[in-house]
């Protein structure tokens, strides 16, 4: 009786251990999340932009690419610096960046630190040049 004892004691112990919640705990998410570009959209009231940098941040971004040739980026912490050079026009797209769930595209944003005028490079006033980050 007493070996009897010990196997069920042993069975319903272990029984309870793998009834346990091996998994995460929480909400499971809606949705897989969906990987795409994101626009870097800049306003300007200059004319003659030829040169910005920016810093974008707000989450993992996986590669930066745009469509004026003179394209620099490097990592700042959990942000990426950014400089574009062209003629640079307002309403346009200055940049575009991969990111992992493109849902998330509130999260990010871009700060302009410098503008440079197109044809001598002179810095300009940035406090009026703004960049918005959109699908």
């Amino acid at each position: 009786m007493r070996r009897f004892l010990v196997v069920l004691l042993v069975l319903t112990g272990g029984f309870a251990l793998s009834c346990g919640d091996s998994g995460p705990s929480g909400p499971k998410p809606d949705k897989d999340p969906i990987a795409g570009w994101l626009k870097v959209r800049l306003t300007t009231p200059n004319a003659n932009d030829g040169g910005i940098m920016f810093t974008i941040s707000g989450g993992q971004i996986d590669s930066i690419q745009s469509a004026y040739p003179d394209l620099f980026t490097s990592s700042v912490g959990s942000s990426r610096r950014v400089i574009v050079a062209g003629n640079l026009t307002t309403g346009g797209i200055v940049a575009e960046v991969l990111v992992p769930d493109v849902e998330m595209a509130a999260n990010y944003s871009a700060t302009v630190e410098q503008v440079a005028a197109r044809d001598t490079y002179e810095q300009g006033s940035a406090s009026a040049v703004t960049l918005v980050v959109e699908r």
